[in-house]
């Protein structure tokens, strides 16, 4: 029903349009409109149902490939591997080791103000987030402001954990026995994060279907939209530069013909009054009488009728 009546009235504006120019311009503008509502209805939904942000990189190759800068502690996993497993898919980063063991510098000097990657244990990076984000509560800072770092879901290397004892320790075989069983039942998993609550810390997928609109979100569509008036403002004026000339040129052009008609010579009098009577009566009147033109002139002995068109005068006469 909505789509009869949208196509009623664009063909009711289209049938009152004046000309073609005008008319093929008002058809483009609208197919425009059309597509360009339906487009950003369809992506305004799906942004508003799937709270998702994207980073810039999804694998470890991507760092390299995009010749990321990136951070990591020194003397630590990450940079034994830079000579070994992580050579190749980080070939072209930049990285920098540090030895600084406080969070919040590492978080703040480089991730956020420089943009560098931080790369470290994952647990290390949750609680490093939790905390980031517990102060920034006690702050009072807007929610919107307070998920200032993300972690990926991806890893960059993958290793194992493991115990270790002195050597010829005599207990190794029972807290062999003993650790496995820890491990295996997921108790050691739990105290490493018991600390940390049960939801995602700043993840990605917010999973929220009422994340508010900013004028940053529609951007794209205020770009496409001036263009498009820019455009069609663009248009009408060429359309009334060219215009106005066209009505120039006529108006000059029939200014010629008017003087053209004005210097023709006059027409000439009737044949009657180039002629003193019989054939011009001054208080004369031109009566039918009998299915012939007469004059009708007054005299001394009351009206005479003369006839008008006289023999050797019909091929020569000329009446209005």
């Amino acid at each position: 029903m909505r789509l009869v009546r949208l196509w009623s009235d664009y063909k009711t504006r289209l049938d009152h349009v004046p000309n073609y120019s005008t008319r093929l311009l008002f058809a483009v503008w609208w197919i425009f409109i059309t597509i360009l509502t339906a487009f950003y209805t369809a992506n305004l939904t799906a942004f508003l149902t799937i709270s998702m942000f994207t980073l810039p990189v999804s694998k470890a190759e991507d760092i390299g490939a995009k010749k990321y800068s990136w951070i990591a502690d020194d003397g630590g996993v990450i940079q034994w591997a830079m000579d070994d497993v992580l050579q190749k898919p980080l070939h072209n980063s930049i990285p920098i080791y540090k030895n600084d063991r406080d969070a919040k510098v590492i978080m703040e000097d480089y991730v956020r103000v420089q943009n560098y990657l931080y790369i470290n244990d994952r647990l290390i990076l949750e609680d490093m987030l939790y905390n980031d984000y517990m102060n920034r509560t006690k702050k009072d800072v807007p929610e919107s402001e307070r998920c200032v770092f993300v972690i990926t879901k991806w890893p960059i290397l993958t290793i194992e954990r493991a115990f270790a004892y002195k050597k010829n320790f005599k207990y190794k075989p029972l807290f062999d026995k003993i650790l496995s069983h820890l491990v295996e039942s997921g108790v050691v998993k739990f105290k490493m994060q018991e600390h940390l609550p049960k939801a995602s810390i700043c993840p990605l997928n917010l999973k929220s279907i009422e994340r508010q609109l900013r004028n940053t979100d529609f951007l794209l569509t205020y770009y496409i939209i001036s263009c498009g008036f820019g455009s069609s403002l663009l248009s009408f004026l060429v359309e009334s530069l060219i215009g106005y000339q066209y009505k120039k040129k006529l108006k000059k052009a029939k200014a010629v013909e008017n003087d053209d008609l004005t210097s023709m010579p006059p027409l000439p009098p009737p044949y009657h009054t180039l002629f003193q009577e019989p054939f011009n009566y001054p208080f004369g009147q031109k009566e039918n009488i009998n299915g012939r033109e007469y004059w009708v002139v007054p005299s001394d002995r009351g009206k005479e009728i003369v006839p008008v068109r006289a023999t050797s005068a019909m091929m020569f006469q000329y009446t209005h």
